[in-house]
């Protein structure tokens, strides 16, 4: 609403001064003319540099200060999501606790792609065992997450959250080239055929 009213007021003014200019031009001597819009269009100017550099200022200082505190909430959610996988220290962990606490914070403080890999990372927990799919949604998830948080990720390379939690990432990838539903299990199958007989 504030946005449509500043558009609007904006529009207004610019059309009043394009036409008070233009009287201006016509009906008084063309030097004064000259001088006069000269020094309005230098007023309107630099008023409109300061008021769209103090916006824009002012914006990026409550985006920092949003991000200042999304940091310890998600970094806690991570902290649990590898906790998960790393069953840190032997901690149990209730899943289910765990994500309903996340998901009340989320609708607070994530963004609109933070939410929707969210919940197509939560979709696909719950329709499949864990497998690729598991993987790549999770890797969606904590890119979007960083993305929120500033990062730009364009040269980052793809697998990244496999590198971090599988003791074999480089076995995984050759077996998920070859079978696009391999499962979590299947993989630790093979893993330990790879180990040596004791």
């Amino acid at each position: 609403m504030n946005r449509i009213l500043i558009s609007v007021f904006s529009i207004v003014s610019f059309s009043l001064l394009i036409f008070g200019m233009y009287i201006l031009a016509t009906s008084t001597d063309p030097a004064i003319a000259a001088a006069a819009i000269t020094a309005s269009t230098t007023i309107v100017v630099s008023t409109t540099t300061i008021a769209f550099g103090r916006y824009y200022e002012k914006r990026k200082e409550l985006e920092a200060l949003h991000r200042a505190n999304k940091i310890p909430f998600y970094g806690k959610f991570l902290e649990g999501l590898f906790g998960i996988f790393y069953n840190q220290q032997g901690k149990k962990i209730n899943l289910v606790k765990f994500l309903q606490e996340w998901q009340q914070q989320i609708v607070i403080w994530g963004g609109p792609k933070v939410i929707n890999a969210y919940i197509d990372w939560k979709n696909v927990l719950a329709t499949n065992e864990p497998n690729v799919k598991t993987l790549e949604s999770t890797e969606k998830l904590v890119l979007a997450i960083r993305e929120e948080l500033g990062h730009i990720d364009k040269n980052q390379i793809d697998g990244i959250f496999p590198e971090f939690i599988l003791r074999k990432s480089k076995l995984y990838f050759e077996l998920a080239k070859k079978n696009p539903n391999l499962t979590l299990s299947e993989l630790s199958e093979q893993e330990g055929k790879l180990q040596p007989k004791v």
